[in-house]
C-alpha cells in the first residue's frame, strides 16, 4: 500500500514540475514523500507469523513427503531419495522456521495457535536433529 502511495505521489510531483509549480510546493511534496517512505511498517502479529509458517511447513512437507501426499489423495510423482543433501535441505528449512518461531510468545496467541506453535517447534526441532541420522 505504501509503495502505491509513493508511486502516486511521484507521478503527481512529476506532473507538478512539468506544469511549472513553485519550488516551495515541490519541496513540500518531496518532504511528504520522504516522511511516508520512512514511516515504519507495522510488524506482523505473532498469530499471522504462526499461520504463515504453518502454511509454509505444510507445503514443504507436501512437496517432500510422499506418504503425506498418499494420505490426502495427491498424486505421487516421485519418491524422494534418502540422501545427505536432502536431509540437509530439510534441516536448513526447519532451522529457519525455528529461528522465526523463537520470537513468538505463546501467551499472545489463542489456544489453537499456541498448539500449532508447539507442533511446529516439535516438527522443526525433530527435522534438525534427524539430519544427523537421516539414513535411519
Amino acid at each position: 500500500m505504501i509503495a502505491t502511495v509513493l508511486e502516486q505521489c511521484a507521478k503527481a510531483l512529476a506532473s507538478a514540475m512539468q506544469k511549472g509549480a513553485d519550488m516551495t510546493r515541490i519541496f513540500a511534496f518531496v518532504l511528504v514523500l520522504a516522511l511516508v517512505g520512512a514511516a515504519p511498517t507495522p510488524a506482523a502479529s505473532d498469530a499471522s507469523v504462526v499461520d504463515e509458517l504453518a502454511a509454509q511447513y505444510f507445503q514443504h512437507e507436501l512437496a517432500t513427503d510422499y506418504s503425506l501426499r498418499s494420505e490426502i489423495g495427491k498424486p505421487i510423482d516421485t519418491i524422494r531419495p534418502i540422501t545427505y543433501e536432502n536431509a540437509q535441505t530439510d534441516a536448513t528449512f526447519a532451522q529457519s522456521a525455528m529461528d522465526r518461531l523463537k520470537t513468538i510468545q505463546p501467551a499472545k496467541l489463542d489456544h489453537a495457535r499456541s498448539i500449532t506453535l508447539s507442533n511446529l517447534r516439535y516438527l522443526a526441532g525433530n527435522e534438525v536433529a534427524n539430519a544427523k541420522y537421516f539414513w535411519l
